[in-house]
């Protein structure tokens, strides 16, 4: 009671052990193994989404794209892909690509990279596969690597204030074009294909 402070040693662990060198091995936490990749939980569900689109699709290479002047998507091939889920999304990017073509939604491909139509499609193909990964439960990750695939579009595209506008409505409607094949017995319509030639155009990454 005089006043006399009373100190007491006990043991105490660090707070950042692995900033200290030299430690008793417990100290340090067990190197954390990674777990092997599994196949995607939503495997079922990707595989008839995709299944269900009657879109062209080859595999080979190591670039992805849809050819709108030959009317086909090309894909490496999912060996080449970290998960199904990436698989999964970098196809569904494509297929919204491909929803645009001639003979189905006939949207305004670019001529060229970068151009104000190909920077346009890009948005709405980008947008309209994070709706498709929405749809079928793909990991939230993805979707941050979409908000800044939209922003890199935007930034090109910063003159028009509504592109973002117009591209997410344009990929709400490719999206509700493209669910439509997985409805039991649906087939959207066709608008009649045009019988004057095709201009090259810019395949669409």
């Amino acid at each position: 009671e005089g006043g006399r402070a009373m100190f007491s040693l006990r043991p105490c662990r660090p707070t950042l052990p692995d900033q200290i060198d030299g430690l008793p091995a417990y100290f340090y936490p067990a190197a954390e193994e990674l777990a092997p990749i599994d196949p995607s939980a939503r495997k079922t569900a990707i595989d008839d989404f995709f299944k269900a689109i009657p879109a062209d699709v080859r595999h080979g290479g190591d670039r992805a794209f849809f050819h709108p002047t030959f009317d086909y998507i090309q894909m490496p091939h999912q060996r080449a892909f970290h998960t199904m889920d990436h698989y999964a999304s970098v196809r569904g990017h494509e297929t919204v690509h491909w929803s645009g073509g001639a003979k189905r939604l006939a949207r305004t491909f670019g001529k060229r990279f970068g151009d104000n139509a190909y920077s346009f499609e890009e948005l709405v193909a980008e947008i309209g596969s994070g709706l498709v990964c929405a749809h079928l439960g793909l990991p939230n990750e993805l979707h941050d690597n979409h908000a800044s695939y939209v922003a890199h579009w935007l930034g090109i595209l910063r003159a028009d204030k509504t592109a973002i506008i117009h591209a997410a409505s344009k990929a709400e409607q490719a999206f509700t074009y493209l669910c439509a094949f997985a409805e039991a017995g649906s087939s959207p319509a066709e608008p009649a294909s045009s019988p004057e030639a095709v201009e090259p155009l810019a395949e669409a990454a």
